[in-house]
């Protein structure tokens, strides 16, 4: 009988990239914590660091940075390094914006254990805008990417590739 181990490897890792939040779902839904631990750690060593350094080098393709340039954001992509658990490393991307000639910067985080850990907002620079009101923001920020991320396949019928693209890319 033929070794499964990289077809089952490769399937879950597809599993990773085309439903997070089901797979988050499924991790935070673990009531075995010896299980969930060895989740994470397994997810972290070796299938995010991939993820991560693929969401990063869509962001830094030309058309995805031109993109954001249009809209007047000015993003700076901060990569760390390898992946631990317990939150030593982490990637970042600072998004910054001009208003009335103040600066306002945001930090997205995507923590060393994306995607079974949620993307983390925080703010960096706030400037002629009330606290309440920043923190709001922010917050309605964290909701929005993280529904985007969470609701980007609602049922296995909408898991599929983008146009152009195929299973195996």
């Amino acid at each position: 009988m033929a070794d499964l181990t990289p077809l089952a490897s490769y399937l879950f890792y597809r599993a990773l990239v085309t439903i997070p939040a089901s797979m988050r779902q499924y991790y935070e839904s673990l009531k075995n914590r010896q299980l969930s631990l060895s989740m994470l750690n397994y997810v972290a060593l070796h299938y995010s660091p991939v993820i991560i350094a693929n969401e990063f080098a869509s962001l830094r393709e030309p058309y995805a940075m031109a993109t954001l340039t249009e809209e007047g954001l000015n993003i700076k992509i901060v990569q760390g390094g390898g992946a631990t658990v317990a939150g030593a490393s982490s990637s970042e991307v600072i998004a910054g914006y001009i208003v009335d000639e103040q600066p306002m910067e945001i930090g997205i985080r995507l923590p060393a254990e994306f995607p079974l850990k949620g993307v983390q907002i925080r703010d960096l620079r706030r400037a002629g805008v009330p606290e309440n009101k920043w923190r709001g923001w922010l917050m309605s920020v964290q909701q929005t990417i993280t529904s985007r991320v969470s609701h980007q396949y609602q049922s296995p019928s909408e898991a599929r590739p983008a146009k152009g693209q195929t299973w195996a890319s």
